[in-house]
């Protein structure tokens, strides 16, 4: 498609310049039949439709690529928005994951201190009901 109109807006630009250069031809070199044609105002008439007609045509096309480069600059934006949301939501769920891991590691420690402090009192408790049994047995073999 955008091939298609370039090559219409290059076919609509050389025309415009033939007729220009046409028309200096024509300013230069004037007629060198006298009125071959017996209706002058015709040919300006037919050059002015044409030159409206490339005129008009070219402007289409402008319009046409205008829109083309707009549209085109909106998904640049939309493009360019999407990658730095999802840029975001890496960091965020980077930052979620460091945030989780410090806390499953600081609920290991604490479960980690409290078993701790379980087997210190189990075995204060064992070393206290050994000390008993030994100064019982102590007791009975004196």
């Amino acid at each position: 498609m955008a091939q298609v109109l370039e090559e219409r807006k290059i076919q609509v630009e050389v025309k415009l310049e033939q007729e220009k250069i046409n028309k200096v031809r024509e300013l230069a070199n004037p007629n060198p039949n006298p009125n071959p044609n017996p209706n002058p105002n015709l040919n300006q008439v037919r050059e002015a439709h044409a030159r409206e007609c490339l005129n008009t045509e070219l402007a289409r096309i402008n319009l046409v690529e205008a829109a083309k480069d707009e549209e085109a600059k909106q998904v640049r934006l939309e493009h360019q928005a999407l990658l730095k949301n999802q840029m975001k939501d890496k960091a965020f769920q980077s930052a979620a994951a460091q945030y989780n891991k410090m806390q499953e590691r600081m609920a290991s420690e604490r479960a980690e201190a409290q078993y701790q402090a379980m087997l210190r009192e189990q075995m204060s408790k064992t070393q206290a009901n050994m000390q008993k049994f030994s100064e019982a047995t102590k007791g009975m073999t004196s």
